[in-house]
């Protein structure tokens, strides 16, 4: 699993890639977990929702890997520079239970390099 976060300025578009790993409960997602609907609900409302993305980042950052790209769902535009970290973040068995609840499977197949240079930063 991974969170994806995008940013996008004028014609430029980044998108931080943190992946997910199965381990210690993860309070930033547990917190998010508990305003998301479950079974029927179909809708739940939030009043002033904030979210510190800094908190969706794992505690290093100096090693990560950077490539030209697309984007991973349709149109799968190719204007994308992705900043992949190194280091995932972690979760619980029963957080990604409750993830996968609620969220559709979308698992784009792996793409050839097609000449891309991926440069490691470390």
């Amino acid at each position: 699993m991974e969170v994806q976060l995008m940013h996008r300025r004028g014609e430029h578009l980044v998108i931080v890639g943190v992946f997910i790993e199965v381990g210690l409960e993860n309070p930033f997602i547990q917190e998010v977990l508990e305003h998301i609907p479950s079974g029927a609900e179909s809708e739940k409302s939030i009043s002033n929702p904030t979210i510190n993305a800094v908190e969706l980042l794992p505690n290093c950052l100096d090693a990560y890997y950077r490539y030209s790209g697309s984007l991973t769902v349709p149109p799968y535009d190719e204007t994308a520079t992705w900043i992949v970290i190194r280091d995932p973040i972690s979760i619980s068995v029963a957080q990604l239970e409750k993830i996968l609840d609620v969220v559709e499977q979308n698992a784009r197949p792996i793409q050839p390099r097609n000449h891309r240079f991926v440069l490691e930063a470390v």
